[in-house]
């Protein structure tokens, strides 16, 4: 039988390497965003913790040394939480250029999937074309039993059967004959466009050894 070669899978590998990358380089991406957004979440809690410290000194009167200290303190924490600010807001770009990147290289992955479905649907076509060409040709003569031998495994196929009752078939096996009949019968099979097909190769091949 035929083997399915897909003259893209080259590409087709590059580009799933190509997301792979992507992948790793988004999921790296929001680790640091996420290890951004931590930093400022423990900032902002120290900044809470000055102004709570700065309001009790306040309210118990301590030494205006002790007041100046925590204002420092907040103030320093003010700064620190707008640099980390601009941090977060480059890892957040980081992050949204990691996302373009990962979603372009998902969208070329499926392109070249779908190509090679495509092709596969096509190789199929090709190939129940080339072999009910052959079987065509088979039941245009008469088969001896070696010739059968060689062609059973496709006409057994063609017919959804067993090989061996491919051989009954060709030997004149009526119940064998009757029961393929029926299950290939277009009437049955409004679906299946080789039905008429296989109903002749049905009747050929029972009748090839009575003539």
């Amino acid at each position: 039988m035929a083997k399915f070669i897909y003259r893209m899978q080259n590409i087709l590998n590059i580009k799933l390497r190509l997301e792979t990358q992507a992948k790793t380089e988004y999921a790296e991406n929001a680790a640091r965003l996420a290890a951004e957004e931590e930093k400022m979440h423990h900032l902002a809690s120290r900044r809470q913790q000055y102004e709570n410290e700065a309001k009790q000194s306040a309210m118990n009167r301590v030494n205006i040394a002790s007041i100046k200290q925590s204002n420092e303190s907040m103030a320093v924490m003010k700064e620190l939480m707008t640099q980390q600010a601009v941090r977060i807001r480059i890892a957040q770009k980081n992050l949204d250029r990691a996302r373009d990147k990962l979603n372009l290289a998902m969208q070329e992955r499926k392109i070249y999937e779908k190509l090679r479905e495509k092709a596969f649907e096509e190789f199929k076509q090709e190939l129940n074309a080339q072999e009910k060409k052959e079987i065509d040709e088979l039941v245009k003569k008469s088969l001896s039993k070696e010739e059968l031998n060689n062609y059973k495994e496709l006409l057994a196929k063609l017919l959804k059967t067993s090989p061996e009752n491919i051989k009954k078939l060709h030997n004149g096996d009526k119940k064998v004959y009757r029961e393929l009949v029926l299950k290939v019968h277009p009437d049955r099979n409004p679906d299946d466009k080789l039905a008429n097909f296989r109903f002749v190769v049905v009747d050929k091949l029972y009748k090839m050894n009575k003539s």
